[in-house]
């Protein structure tokens, strides 16, 4: 009896829980290329591995070729402001100029705790998204809501986040580098600034 497999079709069929569980396979386990097949198969496509075992090589290296197109679009995509998770709306952070060092304080540790970004994702993705508690009549603008003031209790999120779509957790990785990029550049430039300033 043939069983579907059914392949995600974009970013948004990829959680940030499956690709952090095999990103974290990818650099430690030492696999061939087959077996590295069958677990990314098994991992996006949400099957057991004696399943995908049970496919023929041909039809394994089909969808895995699938799964490859999919995921080199990571990104590339655009930041999403609103999610929603089981029930609640989760907002962006709405000015990123305006964060305070206790974001930037808790941004910075967990990610050098995990030591990667991917690994450190959903706590990311737990300080920069929070419930949304009042929306705007000009909703499209990206001010038109307002987030809960942040708390560290906020990481307590973290498992949840981990049902975020990649396609969403890349758009956002994009543009909060680029963010954090500007932010730099435009602190050292009003530093020299001040500099050159003082000895003249």
């Amino acid at each position: 009896m043939k069983r579907t497999i059914n392949v995600p079709d974009s970013l948004k069929d990829i959680t940030v829980g499956q690709y952090q569980e095999w990103d974290k396979l990818m650099k430690k386990a030492q696999m061939s290329t087959i077996r590295q097949k069958v677990v990314t198969v098994a991992i996006f496509c949400k099957e057991d591995i004696e399943t995908i075992e049970k496919l023929t090589l041909r039809s394994l290296n089909r969808i895995h070729e699938e799964l490859a197109k999919v995921l080199d679009d990571a990104f590339k995509n655009e930041l999403v402001r609103v999610i929603e998770i089981n029930g609640t709306k989760y907002g962006f952070h709405p000015d990123m100029d305006e964060m305070t060092t206790g974001e930037w304080a808790d941004l910075e540790e967990e990610m050098r705790e995990a030591g990667d970004l991917w690994l450190s994702m959903p706590q990311v993705l737990s300080i920069l998204y929070r419930p949304i508690v009042k929306r705007k009549w000009w909703k499209f603008w990206k001010k038109g809501y307002e987030i809960e003031p942040y708390s560290p209790k906020h990481i307590e999120n973290a498992e949840a986040m981990k049902q975020v779509d990649m396609h969403t957790a890349s758009g956002m990785a994009v543009f909060f580098w680029r963010s954090a990029i500007e932010s730099t550049k435009s602190i050292i430039q009003s530093i020299k600034l001040k500099m050159e300033a003082a000895n003249q």
